[in-house]
């Protein structure tokens, strides 16, 4: 694990104190990711699930009792092994015949029934993500209702910019099997004028995003997106 110096320390701690105070998103310690192998905090999909679809959940509990949590993680694991996550959040997991929501979309109005579930969402992030057998570390790594979702590198230096983070995943994914979202055919890349590129086949999937330590405006960041 690389040591860190004290000006890149001080810029994260002021990314996270902002997410916290203008987003309200929580802060998960890296004990909650219990699921290391897929990064996984299965407390707060639990929570979710349980706020959500109490009704299904029961349904699951009466057929398996104690083990209904063990299910939905036996499951969400197996998916995965040929799903992407991006796919499972976006048409849910089924448990035992069960159809589970991974989370809700915002909804059209804010008086709908689906906005008390939309409310239930919960957006945690990890500073210092630490991953692997050495410890490889994330700057910072997002999460939906315990999903890991995004990742993001953040670079401070006056002579360093997206670039540097962008080439820094690159890097490192392609040498490690990094636990940011299972892999994403349908990123793309973030161009100038806010639209949307699709990454073409064979090209690295990563999105591109920014936030500098001097500026206003977001403008130094690379991350990884998976959105349903």
């Amino acid at each position: 694990m690389a040591r860190r110096r004290q000006p890149e320390i001080t810029f994260q701690q002021h990314i996270a104190v902002y997410l916290v105070r203008e987003h309200k998103y929580g802060v998960l310690e890296q004990s909650e990711i219990t699921d290391t192998e897929h990064c996984i905090a299965e407390d707060h999909l639990c929570a979710f699930l349980k706020a959500t679809q109490a009704d299904t959940l029961k349904k699951l509990e009466d057929d398996y009792g104690t083990d209904a949590r063990d299910e939905v993680f036996k499951a969400l694991r197996k998916e995965l092994e040929h799903t992407p996550l991006w796919m499972l959040l976006r048409h849910g997991l089924k448990v035992r015949g069960l159809e589970f929501r991974l989370f809700y979309p915002k909804p059209r109005s804010a008086a709908s029934a689906a906005a008390e579930k939309y409310a239930q969402n919960r957006i945690t992030f990890r500073p210092h993500f630490y991953f692997g057998e050495t410890n490889k570390e994330i700057d910072f790594v997002f999460f939906l209702n315990g999903l890991p979702i995004v990742a993001l590198e953040l670079k401070h230096e006056a002579n360093q910019n997206v670039h540097d983070a962008v080439a820094q995943f690159c890097k490192r994914e392609r040498a490690q099997d990094i636990p940011t979202p299972v892999p994403l055919p349908r990123c793309g890349h973030l161009r100038r004028d806010g639209r949307h590129r699709p990454v073409p086949r064979g090209e690295f999937p990563l999105a591109q995003y920014g936030i500098d330590q001097h500026a206003h405006e977001p403008k130094g960041i690379s991350g990884r997106v998976s959105l349903p």
